[in-house]
């Protein structure tokens, strides 16, 4: 999928909560970039300090954490058309984990 179609969708998907107008997607439109992971590789792990809103194209994501025993826990499971970020801050650093389970192919727009 093309940078214009990852911009596309993501636009479809806001605009569909709340339409942002014209003048705020040309301002917009230029931060958002297109991201590929691999499976297994890790959008963002426990303790990283993560300043992007992912949102999912293709594939699927796992929230997990570790507990103190080294257990493995899920938490949630991202797909097509959803939205992660490892934090609710930009100033907070992220207390879970977030892995590809397959290849994946998000639009990012980065938060300050």
């Amino acid at each position: 999928m093309t940078t214009l179609e990852h911009n596309s969708r993501i636009r479809e998907v806001i605009d569909s909560i709340h339409p942002l107008g014209t003048d705020c997607w040309a301002e917009l439109s230029p931060l958002i970039n297109k991201r590929r992971l691999n499976k297994m590789e890790h959008f963002s792990t426990e303790g990283q300090l993560i300043r992007e809103l992912g949102f999912l194209v293709e594939g699927v994501l796992r929230i997990y954490y570790i507990d103190d025993r080294g257990n493995e826990w899920n938490k949630h499971f991202i797909v097509k058309d959803e939205f992660v970020a490892a934090s609710i801050s930009p100033d907070n650093k992220s207390i879970t984990y977030i892995q590809a389970l397959t290849d994946t192919s998000l639009s990012c727009i980065p938060f300050f």
